[in-house]
């Protein structure tokens, strides 16, 4: 049986393509040192958003993410998403911080990595969910 995965794939910029593999956690998007995915943009904020992936034993994976009220803002398949407040995310969707835009993969199988600043994701409480 294979494990469900989640990738982050850059869109946008020189490195377009780059490929983040998402484990089991939470992440912070952002420029500041306590981030682990570090968008080199003045358009992301030093602490932009959280995304979390998770897979529990009793239902489907999802994947959420969390505006921390940043200044450009947090847009899902081109739509600005409300702060402080999780929304899930579906397989294929675009996240976009600033002008930083990502795509989300959501499938099973291996997956290849890019390094992740901070090692790895982090624990935070969640919040009430909003599916887009």
């Amino acid at each position: 049986m294979t494990e469900t995965s989640a990738q982050l794939i850059l869109a946008t910029g020189s490195r377009a393509g780059m490929v983040a593999a998402i484990h089991t956690g939470y992440y912070m998007i952002g420029r500041d040192r306590v981030c682990q995915i570090r968008p080199k943009s003045r358009s992301v904020s030093r602490k932009h958003c959280l995304l979390h992936w998770e897979k529990p034993a009793d239902s489907e994976p999802r994947f959420r993410i969390f505006d921390l009220d940043s200044s450009a803002g947090t847009r899902v398949n081109g739509t600005r998403v409300p702060t402080r407040t999780w929304i899930e995310l579906v397989d294929g969707a675009e996240l976009r911080c600033g002008k930083i835009a990502f795509d989300l993969v959501i499938e099973n199988g291996e997956t290849a990595e890019i390094e992740l600043h901070g090692g790895g994701p982090t624990e935070e409480a969640s919040r009430e969910d909003t599916v887009v």
